[in-house]
């Protein structure tokens, strides 16, 4: 009686363990660590490309949907499930929807394709040397009239215009925005911001 107790309590002992190593599996059975994600992309390994089945198991009985070429970026939907040793995934590749695998113990078939960052933006630049200082005078060129703006950027709303030989006070040193240098100034009492020049040319100068 003893001994046929100890072998029912030792039977279900095996089930539970084997039950719960199985439910803990389906989730990933990889040897290493999972590199895809919900949400992220894919891409499959060079070589040979990689299937994509109606569930996430091997077998005759479940059809392949299509295949994803190496190099082939997918969209992984959910997962992953694990299958005699493979984990799957949930994808998209193009119009088509299924599971496909990551690999099998220690070999990666996919990896993740990382975000391409953005460009780095090129700092504009003020190559011409600011001649004008805060509290001093200066003066339009000989030429075009100058724009009076309320803000140091070609996009502020334009103000009025300094004619050619137009002098003004100078209240701001100069500020680069635009690859030009732009300083506040007062004008027959108007105040905003005028561009030195740009390039070669200036458009201001001392008085």
């Amino acid at each position: 009686m003893v001994r046929r107790t100890l072998f029912i309590f030792l039977t279900l002992l095996s089930v539970t363990l084997i039950s719960t190593t199985t439910a803990h599996a389906q989730a990933y059975c990889m040897s290493v660590s999972a590199r895809l994600a919900v949400g992220a992309q894919g891409r499959v390994t060079p070589g040979l490309p990689n299937v994509i089945r109606v569930a996430p198991e091997q077998g005759p009985g479940n059809a392949i949907l299509a295949y994803i070429p190496a190099g082939g970026v997918f969209t992984v939907l959910s997962g992953p499930a694990c299958s005699g040793g493979i984990t799957w995934w949930y994808v998209s590749y193009g119009s088509i929807s299924g599971w496909t695998p990551e690999g099998q113990w220690s070999t990666y078939w996919t990896e993740p394709v990382s975000p391409t960052p953005p460009p780095t933006p090129t700092p504009i630049t003020c190559t011409l040397p600011p001649r004008l200082v805060a509290g001093g005078y200066g003066r339009v060129t000989p030429g075009l009239p100058n724009r009076m703006r309320v803000d140091p950027s070609l996009n502020a709303r334009f103000l009025r215009l300094i004619p050619a030989g137009g002098t003004f006070s100078v209240l701001s040193n100069g500020v680069c925005v635009d690859g030009m240098v732009w300083y506040q100034v007062n004008y027959a009492g108007a105040v905003g911001w005028t561009a030195e020049g740009l390039d070669n040319a200036y458009w201001l100068e001392p008085q």
